[in-house]
């Protein structure tokens, strides 16, 4: 059998582990292309050894299936083992190929930018001025590619502050100055050093703007489905609670007419605070209750059966439901019958039992009884009563059901239910008010001025469909004389019938009266044009809600971008965002600028210092910015640029900075 799995593949030792750390290096910002080739080489070295070790995998599966099939012991095991280590094997050479591709791309990328940076510090002198950077920036379109970044980001920034339509206004506003301020705040008196850094710099933002545009399509889709979940929770719970209000309206005045209105207000009460406190829906109880009263049973023992044959259906709704059907049925009769007495047993209460409890008998005695129709109504309701009695299986049953999930669920419901119909019962009786007097015009004068209006529409529709079909037929009349006469015969009749239907329709849609019904009906699309531009309210609604969901997560954020923007304008918001690209780790109550800060973004910046920096005035950072050098503390003791040389130096470590701190940049 072949070499052990673990020695076999031997070049997989800590792969993933070497993976890890060359995509690493590939995702850092490099100091030179040598760094990109290098990783290149490994992942190369990498992937002849892996390839190496998958061939030799190979031969011992085919080994190991000669073994498999031979029935050799462990030899099933040990295939599986192989299998699943060359399908690791496979896996981490796909990803060494990946990483060897992303080098490749970061080394060409950062060719690129080395030379545009090159192309743009040709010509230039030991020293150049901060106007003759400025001019490099430009004439070598970096000032171009930091601008549309920053333009993208605020652009994603305002939109998120004030939604679309305000947004779009103080965009187009901020766009005509955003490249002067893109240049003014990263070149500022580092000026071209910066060269080298405006790809990672424009991928900082970029990358900001897109983290903001997920973060706010998110926002708007969250905000948008709350929105149209609670206006329509409440549009449904009205409609709902109409109808439910209505439903017992209907119900108060069924139980007056079937007996007086004292008595039948009481009666529904009980009913329906029994349908609240049990498992039972109310409707239901109430609906039961009238059904006993329809079959005759007496007024007064309607709560009295009510909570009997809740005791006897132990909570359930669908027994209730058909024991109370069969017992009405037979209280109605005014005695048992067999087919009754079955629907009870189906239901789970055989009364026999209990009569012949009562009479002190045999059940098979007062099956003989039922039998004769000797079981009376009343004997009847006394078996229900013995049923319910203390001692006996249906005792205050429904109560033990009530602190059950599916009891309270009942009861939340119906809770929930008499919440719903409060606001039914609100809308029904002031919307009677209104249907009062609209029943009342359509009934009177404007009614009968309608009548005649729609009598006269109602003609001129017939008419116009009268027209219609007078030019289908004229068109068929035409289309059988030309068949007969030119002998027209199968899919030559049938194209010309074809052309006689579409003629029809032709000349209709051309006929005086149609062209006055289109024009009528155009008519109306410009006054309701009209209308709403006169008016606008439509139009202000509409455009007002909409952008208020087309707001983003920024718009709640206002202490941060959004103050920002509304109170520094393009240039300072634009150094702000500068700053913020620079800063590493953000800290409550200010920012720390370990790493220095050319220009303080906007009054009232919150800074944490650090021993040994210093801290100017204006007048005496203007003084050190004209100055013929550039010193910048604390990127290293100290940093002066006098020659292309240290612009090449400066720019590394300063794109290696911009770029960590975008990477762990969270706005």
């Amino acid at each position: 059998m072949s070499k052990d799995v673990s020695i076999v593949f031997k070049a997989s030792d800590g792969l993933s582990e070497s993976l890890k750390q060359m995509r690493k290096n590939v995702n850092s910002l490099s100091n030179d292309v040598t760094e990109y080739r290098k990783i290149q080489d490994q992942a190369f070295q990498k992937k002849t050894e892996i390839k190496f070790d998958i061939v030799q995998a190979k031969k011992d599966l085919k080994d190991l299936t000669k073994a498999v099939q031979d029935n050799v012991d462990g030899a099933k095991e040990a295939f599986m083992d192989k299998q699943l280590a060359l399908e690791k094997l496979n896996e981490e050479y796909k990803r060494l190929s990946q990483v060897a591709k992303e080098a490749g791309k970061a080394e060409r990328d950062l060719a690129a930018d080395m030379s545009r940076t090159s192309n743009a510090n040709a010509g230039r002198g030991s020293s150049a001025s901060l106007g003759g950077l400025m001019s490099g920036l430009v004439s070598a379109g970096l000032g171009s590619m930091i601008g549309s970044a920053a333009q993208n980001y605020v652009n994603t920034t305002i939109t998120s502050v004030f939604g679309q339509n305000t947004g779009g206004m103080i965009s187009g506003v901020v766009g005509s100055g955003i490249q002067g301020a893109a240049i003014g705040s990263i070149a500022g008196p580092v000026g071209a050093a910066v060269g080298a850094a405006v790809g990672g710099l424009t991928g900082a933002i970029n990358g900001l703007a897109e983290k903001q545009t997920r973060e706010d399509d998110y926002f708007r889709s969250e905000v948008q489905s709350l929105h149209s979940s609670a206006i329509n929770e409440m549009n449904s719970a009205l409609e709902r609670s109409s109808v439910y209000a209505s439903e017992r309206e209907d119900y108060q005045r069924n139980y007056a007419s079937m007996t007086d209105d004292a008595t039948g207000a009481k009666l529904y009460q009980a009913i329906q605070e029994y349908g609240d406190k049990t498992p039972y829906d109310t409707s239901v109880m109430l609906a039961k209750g009238m059904e006993m009263l329809s079959y005759g049973i007496e007024k007064e023992k309607i709560m009295d059966y009510t909570d009997m044959i809740g005791n006897i259906a132990m909570g359930n709704a669908n027994k209730f439901s058909g024991l109370s059907y069969a017992i009405a049925q037979s209280m109605g009769a005014g005695v048992l019958n067999g087919q009754d007495r079955n629907q009870m047993v189906g239901w789970g209460f055989d009364p026999l039992e209990y009569v012949a409890k009562n009479e002190g008998i045999t059940k098979a005695a007062a099956k003989d009884m039922m039998s004769a129709g000797e079981i009376t109504a009343d004997m009847l309701e006394d078996a229900m009563r013995t049923a319910t009695s203390e001692g006996e299986r249906f005792h205050d049953a429904v109560n033990a059901m009530s602190d059950t999930f599916s009891g309270l669920q009942g009861q939340l419901e119906s809770a929930k239910k008499n919440i719903e119909i409060a606001m039914g019962e609100g809308y029904n009786e002031a919307r009677k008010e209104g249907m009062a007097k609209e029943i009342e015009a359509y009934n009177g004068e404007m009614g009968e001025q309608m009548k005649e209006a729609y009598r006269m529409i109602g003609a001129y529709e017939a008419e116009m469909e009268n027209q219609h079909q007078q030019s289908i037929l004229n068109a068929l009349e035409q289309a059988n004389e030309d068949i007969e006469t030119k002998g027209l015969e199968g899919l030559d009749a049938q194209k010309r019938m074809w052309e006689a239907y579409t003629q029809a329709e032709i000349e209709y849609k051309n006929s005086e009266e149609y062209q006055m019904k289109l024009q009528a009906e155009k008519d109306l699309v410009q006054s309701i044009q009209g209308a709403l531009v006169e008016s606008g309210d439509y139009v202000s609604f509409g455009s007002a809600m909409a952008n208020e969901f087309s707001k983003g997560w920024s718009s709640v954020r206002v202490n941060n971008a959004a103050e920002d923007i509304k109170s520094l304008g393009a240039g300072s918001f634009l150094n702000g965002l500068f700053a913020k690209t620079a800063l590493k780790n953000g800290t409550p109550g200010g920012y720390p600028n370990a790493t220095g800060l050319p220009r303080v973004p906007y009054d009232g910046y919150p800074a944490i210092l650090h021993e040994g920096e210093q801290v100017l005035t204006r007048v005496e950072a203007d003084k050190r910015e004209n100055a013929g050098g550039v010193h910048i503390a604390k990127l290293a003791d100290s940093i002066v640029i006098r020659e292309e040389a240290d612009i090449d130096k400066f720019a590394e470590k300063f794109a290696r900075k911009v770029m960590l701190a975008a990477a762990s940049y969270t706005g």
